[in-house]
């Protein structure tokens, strides 16, 4: 597909995503004994259309691929109907802290990771027509390729200079020229950079971002996306923003953050920590875990505040029955109408998609009008002013320096990603 035939991103994008950062060995020991594909295949079925991951999560990658190319998926999911966004530039190495920005490693990246999520096992939707129709006579060559990512977003802008984002950005339009991908965006979490780098990027190459992914800038505990950076995002033509991590990478839990076999990573302060753990007694004690409720408050209002940048892609069409596939996991809405705000949402267990679904589906119900969920609603928007003020007090609105003090750099080695990458495939 030509990029002037690509339609817009707000289109095509769905407002969930399951994200795989937790398939990493940053939030789990052992990423490759989780139900990887039992997860995915249970958010697909449960109307899940998205799937966010990343070459620096480890062996995500591989473990998406390897769900996306067994026949659960294949027979049943044209590939038009499901959304892929990946990262590029943030390496998973031997020092840490590794970046490749260079074109030659951003091809290389972009090109690996449709090799490794397997989309080359899938179908185009006008296969699955053609095959459907005994008589059709439609040549198989014509078929569309379905080997492509829909979004790749510069994966941690933060950590490298204003001159490396904007090659990257280019080399990622020469691919998208290529039909290797649909979308172009960046990623990070200072809001002021995210910012700079996108009025940058519309200034010095008259095109705008299609995406920019905000982490843990808009939770229960922290809501300065809202505010601080929308408005500026707007203004430089980024036509969406995804919200990511909801539960502050895992701060927003009665377990408190993730420690994984890399060992304690997590960069919130003791004292937010603190306010966090007692943010979840008093949660429980109103008939709530800290993360359903930090969930909710999150997706809720994200889907309604930060729909100026978000789909035109109903919810309600994300949790449609799977049952007749053939009209499609995802329904784009018609026209110019309403749109919503999209979140990205980890998963570690096939319970927690269930969850997720479940909350989601209370969440749709409100939106339609629902008494009970409505009802509900409020009640947890209370909660939520509450918490805000009483509990985290100080802490509301507080985050953490990215890059944090005394970052250092690494070098990227072909050596050390060969090894890498016998190390993702375990």
């Amino acid at each position: 597909m030509s990029s002037s035939a690509i339609p817009p991103i707000t289109e095509t994008i769905p407002p969930l995503f399951l994200g795989s950062s937790p398939f990493n060995h940053q939030y789990n020991p052992d990423p490759h004994a989780l139900p990887t594909t039992a997860i995915i295949t249970t958010a697909l079925a449960s109307g899940i259309s998205g799937l966010d991951t990343s070459p620096y999560y480890g062996p995500a990658e591989l473990l998406i691929g390897a769900a996306l190319s067994t026949p659960e998926v294949t027979t049943k999911y044209p590939r038009e109907r499901i959304f892929i966004s990946t990262k590029c530039g943030r390496i998973p190495g031997k020092e840490g802290n590794v970046f490749d920005y260079s074109p030659a490693w951003i091809r290389r990246s972009v090109e690996r990771s449709i090799k490794r999520l397997n989309l080359s096992s899938f179908k185009s939707e006008a296969q699955f027509a053609a095959e459907s129709d005994p008589d059709s006579k439609v040549d198989p060559n014509t078929y569309p390729s379905t080997e492509y990512v829909d979004l790749v977003y510069c994966h941690d802008v933060e950590f490298v200079s204003d001159t490396e984002v904007l090659e990257a950005i280019t080399a990622l339009r020469g691919l998208r020229q290529e039909g290797k991908l649909r979308y172009v965006g960046i990623s990070g979490y200072p809001l002021d950079k995210l910012v700079h780098l996108a009025e940058m990027v519309k200034a010095q190459t008259g095109e705008p971002l299609d995406a920019v992914m905000s982490y843990a800038n808009y939770t229960l505990q922290n809501t300065t996306l809202l505010d601080k950076a929308v408005p500026k995002l707007e203004a430089a033509g980024v036509k969406v923003i995804t919200n990511g991590s909801p539960l502050g990478m895992g701060l927003l839990r009665k377990e408190g953050v993730p420690v994984g076999s890399m060992g304690a990573w997590h960069p919130a302060p003791e004292g937010l920590r603190a306010a966090c753990a007692k943010a979840s007694d008093v949660a429980e004690k109103e008939g709530w875990t800290l993360a359903n409720l930090a969930n909710r408050f999150a997706f809720e209002s994200w889907l309604e505040k930060g729909a100026r940048v978000g789909t035109h892609v109903a919810p309600e069409a994300s949790v449609a029955p799977r049952d007749e596939m053939m009209e499609g996991v995802m329904v784009r809405s018609e026209g110019e109408g309403r749109k919503y705000g999209v979140t990205v949402c980890g998963c570690s267990q096939v319970k927690e998609i269930l969850d997720t679904m479940e909350l989601w589906r209370d969440i749709i119900l409100a939106d339609s009008g629902n008494k009970v969920q409505v009802e509900k609603k409020q009640g947890v928007q209370k909660l939520a002013e509450r918490l805000q003020k009483e509990v985290f007090g100080e802490w509301k609105d507080v985050g953490w320096d990215s890059p944090g003090e005394g970052f250092t750099r690494g070098v990227h080695r072909l050596e050390d990603e060969e090894s890498d990458e016998k190390w993702g495939k375990k």
